[in-house]
């Protein structure tokens, strides 16, 4: 005990490489410091306890705010999902083909349900998409109404309709589900797109009945419908045949030139008021 309270009394000298421990999550730093005795010339240890003051910080300095122009071309911002989704929709209503193609993958799949087949590769669904502008006219535009973002930043659900001249067309609902991908330029592309239409036809009760009927014949031959169910490209190829035998030869010349008979009928109305107002003009009632 004599000997401790002697080191402790001794004059010490603090060396010039002294050694310095600092803990920065407490309130008071120990310092660990090499010192040595006059009278025995040998070296002691001490630890001295200094208080500790926090330098305040603000911290909004200490916020790193990243942007397109900070990193340079490791981000693309116009590649947001849903700027590319209007951009798309804005490419079919203004006719620009070459900028819709630019958002089409060469291994693009578009799954309408409105058609028998998908659409696959890029060369089918350009052709896709200049048949549909094709029937738009001058006046048909798409309208979205509700736009619903996937987690991942690359899926993305669009619920639509037509308006002609910002009035909405009757039957004309729909939702469309898309997946993009990512190119090696960072720009999004459609990779995958399954559309549903607003069915023209609403058959109300008649569904659930229809839909009763088929699950009571599913009950009754389960072989049968696990064959069905199993195999089901077999029946829509067997009511494809009897769809093109049948009714093919007379629905499909119509659905080629429907567009332009109704561009035809559509003309002729324009005539006809045109010609009425002429004639209340010059023979008012």
């Amino acid at each position: 005990m004599a000997a401790i309270l002697t080191l402790i009394s001794l004059p010490r000298t603090r060396l010039p490489n002294q050694t310095v421990i600092r803990r920065s999550r407490t309130t008071i730093e120990p310092i660990q410091s090499l010192y040595i005795n006059k009278s025995t010339n040998k070296l002691s240890r001490s630890l001295e306890f200094e208080p500790f003051t926090r330098k305040k910080t603000n911290l909004s300095s200490q916020i790193l705010r990243l942007s397109a122009k900070d990193l340079g071309s490791k981000v693309n911002p116009s590649c947001s999902l849903v700027e590319t989704i209007k951009h798309l929709y804005e490419c079919i209503n203004d006719k620009n083909l070459k900028e819709l193609g630019d958002l089409i993958a060469s291994d693009c799949f578009i799954n309408d349900y409105s058609f028998f087949a998908p659409f696959q590769g890029k060369k089918e669904t350009i052709q896709f998409f200049e048949q549909l502008i094709g029937c738009m006219g001058q006046n048909v535009k798409f309208v979205l109404d509700l736009i619903c973002e996937g987690s991942d930043g690359f899926t993305i659900a669009v619920m639509w309709h037509l308006e002609w001249k910002k009035k909405m067309i009757p039957l004309t609902k729909a939702c469309s589900f898309y997946e993009f991908s990512m190119t090696k330029d960072s720009n999004l592309v459609l990779r995958k797109a399954h559309v549903l239409v607003e069915s023209p036809i609403k058959p109300g009760a008649l569904a659930l009945g229809f839909f009763m009927a088929i699950t009571s014949l599913f009950d009754a031959f389960p072989q049968a419908t696990q064959w069905f169910l199993d195999n089901p490209h077999v029946m829509m190829n067997i009511i494809e045949k009897i769809y093109r035998v049948t009714l093919g030869p007379f629905i499909s010349p119509f659905l080629q030139y429907y567009p332009k008979v109704i561009n035809f009928v559509t003309f002729l109305i324009n005539f006809t008021l045109k010609i009425l107002f002429l004639v209340s003009k010059i023979f008012p009632f």
